[in-house]
């Protein structure tokens, strides 16, 4: 990932315990045209190799998935991880939590270019310290009390993004006023390619 060409969107987890998860994050990624994940934390490579194996990249149809998994070094904090995403890299983040103020995932603008959705780690959600860092909080609403598997929302808020984008005709509001508000309909988007993948590398090169 080179500065100043940074992707439409990305995936940030806040630590991974579990490799079937991560896999599931993958896979949902790739279906959902976001080609880059990165954890935090630091992952061995028997983690990564049982994450790849979850994802089921074995599968026919995979050949056509375009997805990157990397990983920060194990003593760099979520925190300071995702405060140079923010400001040295320009991403906008977007955090999935229940925290006091975060709005529904589809009341966020999640079409935008240069977006990262972080995920807290499986038994902890975001850091504290690292909640400082976001843009935005948004949460997934439920009808009773408990907590989704991680790779759960992260197909969620992928798809969310994919349908704002994909909206047709895609209605942009501009508010001018608290009485005005004017519509812009713009042009239908083109349909989204699939990509080919032949490995998904690591590091963050």
């Amino acid at each position: 990932m080179a500065r100043g060409q940074i992707p439409d969107c990305i995936v940030v987890l806040c630590g991974s315990q579990y490799p079937g998860n991560l896999g599931s994050s993958m896979r949902a990624c790739a279906l959902q045209g976001i080609e880059w994940i990165c954890v935090l934390g630091g992952v061995k490579a028997d983690f990564i190799k049982s994450a790849f194996r979850a994802a089921q990249l074995e599968r026919p149809e995979a050949v056509s998935w375009k997805v990157r998994l990397t990983h920060a070094p194990a003593d760099l904090v979520p925190a300071d991880a995702l405060s140079r995403l923010r400001h040295e890299w320009g991403f906008e983040l977007v955090g999935l939590t229940d925290a006091a103020g975060a709005v529904p995932v589809w009341e966020a603008e999640l079409s935008r270019p240069g977006l990262a959705f972080v995920f807290g780690k499986e038994n902890g959600g975001i850091p504290p310290e690292a909640e400082q860092a976001l843009n935005t909080v948004v949460t997934i609403p439920q009808v009773t009390e408990g907590c989704l598997n991680v790779s759960h929302a992260v197909a969620i808020a992928a798809y969310e993004r994919h349908r704002q984008t994909r909206v047709s005709p895609a209605l942009r509001y501009h508010v001018q006023s608290q009485h005005h508000c004017q519509v812009q309909i713009l042009p239908e988007q083109p349909p989204a390619k699939r990509c080919c993948v032949g490995s998904l590398p690591l590091g963050g090169a």
